[in-house]
């Protein structure tokens, strides 16, 4: 068997040393077995050299299907990750990982090492999701991230970049979304307990516009009587006790009416409660105030 590196100036050297381009061989342990002739292996080989990797990928994945290989699933893993798909290339590592026989040829046994030395080094690269959801106890939960249901998990490794998470409590619902990057945990809190709005009281806001339109009225007979009272053909003393019953009377009204206006729109009551936590990491409750 011949071995041969696939050389890539444009890739990551921390990728791509050590990373082999094997030929694919007959093996004793496959039932059907791969030989280094195959147009689908030559052709990936050749995607893989000009690093398009994405096509290559879809090339060794076609050929896994058929006939899986430990080094069909070590060019495939290498692919994706070349291509930033670190999920799918840890499940192709971890296939090419697996324990060889013991008379395997030394091909896969240098193919599975690599594989296993390449784990080691993605691993902890891979961006991982932690999620902890709110929720009243007996309440249905669910959730999602990138539209796809986590079925129970709330800790879920994903490619870098952005994704789209969602939480759905009943019939609450929180959708945000989260940028994972590489060799972070990224911790995401999800409380789709509704925010009420604030409360607006109509009555108050009619009665205050009733006692300002009131206010003006007592305002303007103030100003009828101010005129008037030194007019000496009217009724000076009647126009000086109009002035004094209806200007406190104005201001009074003016100050019921401001009242009534600033108290007609009132904030959400703070609320305090506890409320169990599901985490990957944590159980328990957790005092809640909110605003």
């Amino acid at each position: 068997m011949s071995l041969a590196r696939v050389s890539n100036p444009r890739a990551n050297p921390v990728l791509s040393a050590g990373v082999l381009a094997v030929g694919l061989l007959a093996s004793p342990a496959m039932a059907a077995p791969s030989s280094p002739s195959e147009p689908a292996s030559e052709r990936g080989l050749a995607l893989m050299r000009a690093a398009h990797w994405s096509e290559a990928a879809a090339v060794f994945e076609a050929e896994d299907a058929t006939r899986p290989s430990p080094i069909t699933a070590f060019y495939l893993a290498r692919c994706r990750e070349e291509a930033g798909q670190l999920v799918a290339a840890l499940a192709a590592y971890q296939r090419a990982a697996l324990p060889v026989a013991g008379d395997a040829a030394p091909s896969l046994r240098e193919v599975q090492a690599r594989a296993v030395e390449r784990l080691a080094t993605l691993e902890p690269r891979v961006p991982v999701l932690a999620l902890e959801v709110k929720a009243e106890p007996g309440r249905r939960v669910a959730l999602f991230v990138d539209g796809v249901a986590l079925k129970g998990r709330t800790r879920l490794p994903v490619d870098p970049g952005p994704h789209r998470v969602r939480a759905e409590i009943g019939e609450e619902i929180e959708e945000r979304e989260v940028v994972a990057r590489l060799g972070h945990t990224e911790r995401v809190l999800l409380d789709p307990a509704p925010n009420p709005g604030p409360r607006v009281h109509t009555g108050r806001i009619l009665w205050g516009s009733l006692l300002a339109a009131g206010s003006l009225g007592l305002a303007a007979t103030f100003v009828y009587a101010t005129v008037r009272a030194d007019d000496e053909a009217g009724d000076p003393m009647a126009m000086r006790t109009l002035q004094i019953a209806t200007l406190p009377s104005a201001l009074v009204t003016a100050g019921l009416a401001a009242y009534l206006f600033a108290s007609s729109v009132e904030p959400p009551a703070p609320e305090l409660g506890f409320l169990p936590i599901v985490s990957p990491t944590r159980g328990g409750a957790e005092l809640v105030l909110r605003f």
